[in-house]
Formats: structure tokens, C-alpha cells, sequence
């Protein structure tokens, strides 16, 4: 991989309704500024990911 230009301080974990295809096509379109990481049913990780979402904390950006 390559290394990140600066450190990550936010993370999120965000159900979709869509096809995970789709969603990364859309993705490659707009090129957003934020790393972007789609984990889908297809993924070893992804039970790992659902079985635990409930233990990750929640937070909230207050600007």
C-alpha cells in the first residue's frame, strides 16, 4: 500500500442499501478527498466488521 500524506483522526463504519459494485463505481466518478474503504459480503472481513460494529464507539463532529 501506499502511505497516507497525514494521519487519520476520524473513522466511520457506514451500511449501504446498494450494490458494493456500484457504490465503488460511483466512487471512481468522483474521486472524493477521503479515503474510502468498501467491505462487502464478498470480503473474509466483513462478518468480522457486522459482528462487531456494536463495540465501536460513536461520535459526533460538532463544527
Amino acid at each position: 500500500g501506499v502511505p497516507l500524506r497525514s494521519n487519520c483522526k476520524f473513522a466511520a463504519l457506514v451500511g449501504l442499501e446498494n450494490n458494493a459494485g456500484s457504490a465503488i463505481n460511483k466512487l471512481r466518478k468522483i474521486h472524493p478527498p477521503a479515503h474510502i474503504v468498501i467491505i462487502s459480503p464478498r470480503h473474509d472481513a466483513y462478518e468480522e466488521l457486522m459482528d462487531n460494529s456494536e463495540i465501536y464507539p460513536e461520535f459526533e463532529i460538532n463544527n
